[in-house]
This record gives structure tokens, sequence and C-alpha cells, in this order.
């Protein structure tokens, strides 16, 4: 099992820290009093050392914000469109909050997809509040995963688990600090999601105000926390209600070690712009790892797709060979199958085609011996070969001979030329690793052997 997060709670009087799990003790930090920067630098040594007590994960950290810190505000269905992208979210906030679109960060609850959404719940933060101690933590080598108001963990995991039915109003017991207690008015729609959002003193008067102007369609109220928090405000409010009995601080550790492990997003996360300017590609993390895997998917699958093929078209070269391997055994019984078995019978092949010609368009025949000796006379000393077979039919000739380098042959075939063959380009093979066994196809021309005479005569005239 791996390291528990740290949760770092702002309270109306000072800090809390705690993990996600419940065994954890809780630390309390007092900086009320403190300046503003070094009030961040007296939190994060707080949250270093009671990390490292702890045994918690300096990675895995999710900061909360007290609900009085925080601007909630409905956006009518109609202004949709001008709400692409989070700055004309803050811009649109600046004409319905107090406060300035540059000196906030801002985040909206997106409804489930098919879903109809009539308005936008949005929420805004002053970036001044939070920004010395998010570069505190950051520097004490800190990551903040989200920063969530401390409430909407609560209202989160109360949706997830269904605590309340949907279109509903509750009144929410959350104490502030160690002995404040504060009421939050939700009023959430049909898909549990919240569109109104109120925070009262624990008045009576003011709460009824409150939930007679958001319970405009006679939803049931719910009263929800602690059993002694829920009597304590049922016997001071006449409407009627019904009590639900629950931990806020279990089912806000519950969602926020969800968070913190499944890669979830919560409803609204305020770690952006200027309050995540040391890891501006935090939020679309998530995203590059999903592309990250379907590549490497993609790339998984070509390799795969390549290895069959190639293994495929191995199967069938082997097979194409063992044919031919079949086929020259037939042809050439008693002889050793040749590595290039292709070239061989293209070599015998040219061979039987060259003697056996139908061309009539060759001169008269001459004598075999006048054509040997021309083929003796072209022969040259100046390197080793073996003639293994000489064919002459009808002024044609098949020569097979032994060399020891290709070069050779060519230089035989010009040589061969030269007497008044016309000579084919010869076929060669390579014989027991180290020869060259060569195939020449020629035809002699005695009418082309006295034109090139008598040229010669001429020109030494």
């Amino acid at each position: 099992m791996g390291k528990r997060g740290i949760l770092l709670c702002e309270l109306s009087n000072g800090w809390e820290l705690s993990s996600t799990s419940s065994y954890t003790p809780t630390a309390w930090i007092d900086c009320a009093q403190v300046e503003s920067d070094r009030a961040a630098k007296t939190i994060a040594e707080a949250t270093l050392a009671f990390a490292k007590s702890n045994s918690l994960d300096t990675s895995q950290v999710l900061l909360t914000v007290a609900s009085d810190s925080v601007l909630f505000a409905t956006i009518p269905g109609t202004n949709f469109d001008a709400i692409k992208t989070n700055q004309a979210l803050r811009f649109e906030l600046e004409s319905l909050l107090p406060c300035d679109a540059e000196g906030i960060v801002a985040d909206s609850i997106e409804a489930p997809r098919g879903s109809k959404q009539n308005s936008i719940a949005a929420v805004a933060l002053e970036t001044a509040h939070l920004e010395s101690i998010v570069k505190a933590l950051e520097e004490a080598q800190f990551k903040i995963q989200f920063i969530v108001p401390r409430s909407m963990l609560a209202f989160e995991q109360a949706s997830i688990e269904k605590l309340l039915p949907a279109s509903s109003v509750s009144l929410w017991v959350m104490r502030a600090g160690s002995d404040a207690l504060r009421v939050e008015v939700l009023a959430t729609d049909s898909n549990r999601l919240p569109i109104a959002w109120q925070l009262c003193d624990l008045d009576p008067v003011s709460i009824e105000q409150n939930i007679r102007i958001l319970n405009s369609d006679s939803l049931p109220i719910f009263v929800v926390g602690s059993l002694q928090d829920t009597e304590l405000l049922s016997s001071s409010i006449r409407l009627e209600h019904q009590a639900i009995n629950q931990d806020l601080s279990a089912l806000s550790k519950k969602r926020a070690a969800r968070l913190l492990t499944s890669g979830e997003e919560p409803w609204i996360d305020l770690r952006r712009d200027v309050l995540a300017s040391q890891d501006p590609w935090r939020r679309h993390r998530a995203s590059i790892g999903r592309l990250a895997i379907a590549v490497c998917i993609f790339f998984a699958v070509a390799c795969g797709t390549f290895v069959w093929r190639a293994t495929h078209y191995q199967s069938l070269a082997n097979q194409y060979k063992n044919k031919q391997e079949d086929i020259f055994r037939e042809t050439f019984p008693g002889q050793r199958v040749p590595a290039a078995i292709l070239a061989r019978l293209k070599s015998e092949y040219a061979k039987a085609k060259g003697v056996r010609s139908t061309d009539t368009a060759t001169d008269s025949p001459e004598s075999a011996l006048l054509i040997l000796r021309k083929i003796i006379e072209s022969f040259s000393k100046d390197f080793p070969f073996e003639v293994l077979d000489i064919r002459i039919e009808n002024n044609r000739l098949a020569m097979d001979i032994e060399l020891l380098t290709q070069q050779d042959a060519g230089k035989i075939a010009a040589a061969l030329a030269g007497q008044g063959f016309r000579v084919e380009p010869p076929a060669t093979t390579l014989v027991d690793g180290d020869r060259i066994r060569a195939t020449l196809i020629g035809a002699y021309s005695a009418k082309e052997n006295n034109l090139s005479n008598n040229s010669d005569s001429r020109a030494l005239r």
C-alpha cells in the first residue's frame, strides 16, 4: 500500500493538518496573527514536519480553503456560449461578483453529458489569498494536486453516495474552527449538483430567510451534520425538515483520498493560473497520459502486425525455397543443390535457350573447328580458369567456366566479343563458397567479323 496523502485545510482562525486516513492525528497551525510571507513559511515548515512524522506522501497534497474565502455565483444558461475558456469565465464572474478578473482564479461545475443544464455554478478565489502559501509549499518540494473549497469535498461525497435526494435544499452544520459553527445552505438540481450555495451564521432568522429565497420550488429540506450539531440546529428552525447524521470530516477525507488516488477530478479545482505556475501541465497530465498510452498501444499493435507479417513472409519464402530444391533435384539428379538455386536454374535455362535458338536471321553455319579456334584465341593467360563445358551449334555458343572472380567472367566475355562473338552478359553463381561458375551465351557472326577486319584495314591504309 502506498503512502497516504496530505490534507491541508484552511479554517476561520488557522490551518488544520491531517491525512486522508482517519487514523492519522491532526495538527493545528495557528498563524492568524502572523504576516503573510512569514505565515506561508510557517505553514510549509509545519506541513513538512507533520509529513515526516506520519510518513505521508509529499507528492499527494490536497489543499482546501474555507467557505468564507471563496465566492459562489450561478451563471444563467443564456451566457453559456460566451464562456468557452477559463479566462472568459473569470470576466463573466467579474460582472456578477465583487472581484477583479485579473486577480482571481475560477472554476465551474460541469453537468454530466447528456443532461440538461440551465445554469453554471462557479466558484472564484482571490489569488493573493493563497499565492504565497502555494509558493512556499512548492519550494518545500510538496506537490499540490488540487485546491478545493473545504465544504465541496463533503458535498461531492454526499452526492456520490446519494445521501440526499436529487433537487433538494440542505443545511450543512460545519465547524469552521475549534468551537465556531457555520451553516451552509446548499440547493442542488436533478443531477445532485449545486445551483446555489450560501454561508450563514448560526442564526435561525437568517437561515430561514435564505432557505425561503433558495427554495422557491418547495423542495424537501435536510439538515446534515453530526448528531449534536443537527439537534442544535433542528431545535432552532421552524421549517419542516429531516435530519441526516453524518461525520462531515469523514466524508471530506473519503472524497480527498479518492481524488488523490483514482485520477478523478473534483467539482471545483482552483489549482490553476498563478496558483499552478510551477506545474502548468498538471491539468493536462491525465490527457497526456492517456495519449501516451494510446501511442504505446498503437506502436505495440503495429510492431505485432509487422512481426506477424514478417513471420508469414518468411514461412512463404521457406515454402518456395523447398519447392525450388525439389525442382532442382528432379531436373538435375545426383547434383548437389547450390545455395543460389534460382540463379543456377536461370543459368541452365539461358544455356539451353542459347544453344537451341530458333533465330532464322543468323549467318550461314561456320565450321565448329573455326569457332573453337576463335574461342581458344580469346582465352586470356592473365588469370586462371577452368573450362567445364563448351557446346557449339549453328554458330551459337554455350560455355561453362569456373573462375576465381566475377570480373574475370566479364573479361572473357569482352575477349570473345573481340573475336567476333555477340555475347550476352554472363550469368554467374557461387560454387562451394569460393569459386565462381559462369555461363556465357553468344553467337559467332562471320559477317560482322569481316566488316570489323575491313574497317581495320581501311584505317591502316
